[in-house]
């Protein structure tokens, strides 16, 4: 059902990317004529994703200019486009996001208390079909490590 929420994306399995970004992009690709070419920013180093682009339609400008992430990375730095994620993480994604490293949920807890207690919320709903938000802990588990962490901290400092 539509707008019911059912679980924490699934670590490896991110339906919000495939649904909230891949589907309506191809939905307005078939609007355009087919002849149409989509330039998307994958760098040169990243072989993986070079090889699933569709031969024709989709271009790499990175890979054409032979430009690597770390280049990729500078050219946003020197021209103040780099996103401020880039502080304490090498990658971005969504503030919910099973695949998110330690650290950036560190910084959510520390830095975004709003959005950490909306996760707080989501968690406490019943009947989702995962309460894991990563494949080891609940979100409340990541809570309650960060909170004692601050209470060690505290206690270390007096």
């Amino acid at each position: 059902m539509q707008g019911m929420a059912r679980s924490f994306p699934l670590c490896g399995k991110c339906a919000v990317q495939r649904d909230c970004k891949v589907r309506p992009i191809e939905r307005y690709q078939k609007t355009l004529p087919s002849e149409t070419v989509q330039y998307v920013g994958i760098a040169q180093d990243e072989q993986d994703r070079l090889l699933r682009l569709k031969c024709g339609r989709q271009v790499s400008l990175l890979e054409k200019y032979n430009f690597t992430e770390q280049d990729a990375r500078q050219l946003c730095e020197d021209a103040g486009l780099l996103s401020p994620v880039y502080a304490f993480t090498d990658r971005g994604g969504c503030w919910f996001c099973p695949n998110a490293r330690r650290a950036e949920l560190r910084h959510l807890y520390d830095h975004h208390p709003d959005l950490w207690a909306r996760m707080l919320k989501l968690q406490a709903i019943p009947g989702k079909a995962t309460e894991k938000l990563n494949r080891k802990q609940k979100f409340s588990d990541i809570d309650a490590l960060f909170r004692q962490e601050d209470q060690d901290a505290l206690q270390s400092a007096a």
